[in-house]
């Protein structure tokens, strides 16, 4: 019981650390614009940052989790059970180096086992990358009332394109962001999200 408290002290230790920096890493600007859409912090943090902190921490997450699997046969020095310790009971049984050669393939094993793991879920996790979205908008129209915000919007929004809403104060700028964003829906026409 206290290898297994060592060890889950030590490694969440460095898997605190990792997720420290990768949040650290995500633009700030994220958790503004999510404010400024009236996302609540919890949203902003489970929808925007920490996506794009466990995208950013995947691979030094990786690499900590093949560490703690090989450092496993530390604990043979501990004089606990464990794969390393069968092995050297194997070769002073039987006079033969075989058995540490079949620990290191059973290593081998577990840690290509968990690399592969890992690297699908880096590729799930970076799915969007791959992707080319556009936003597509289509004669939409939103209505307060008997006031008009705006009418007969059609716009198209490529990834990577920068686009500049400008108008004066009530001029429906926000109204359009949020029916973008799906936070609010338009009366007439359609928004739709593609990628390929």
């Amino acid at each position: 019981a206290s290898i297994l408290i060592a060890f889950t002290l030590n490694y969440t230790a460095y898997f605190i650390e990792i997720l420290r920096g990768a949040l650290g890493a995500v633009d700030p600007g994220q958790a503004e614009a999510g404010k400024m859409l009236g996302f609540s912090r919890r949203t902003i943090y489970f929808r925007i940052q920490l996506p794009q902190a466990l995208r950013n921490a995947m691979p030094a997450i990786g690499n900590e989790v093949l560490n703690l699997v090989k450092d496993t046969s530390l604990i043979y020095v501990l004089g606990a059970s464990e794969l390393l310790k069968a092995g050297r009971s194997a070769v002073n049984t039987y006079a033969t180096a075989l058995p540490f050669v079949v620990v290191g393939l059973l290593y081998l094993a577990m840690c290509g086992g968990f690399s592969w793991i890992l690297s699908r879920i880096e590729k799930r996790i970076s799915y969007y990358e791959e992707q080319t979205m556009s936003c597509i908008a289509e004669k939409c129209a939103k209505t307060f009332g008997a006031d008009p915000v705006f009418e007969n919007v059609s716009l198209r929004i490529d990834q990577g394109e920068i686009v500049c809403l400008m108008g004066p104060s009530g001029a429906g700028k926000t109204t359009l962001l949020r029916c973008l964003c799906g936070l609010e829906l338009p009366e007439k026409g359609t928004i739709a999200l593609s990628g390929t």
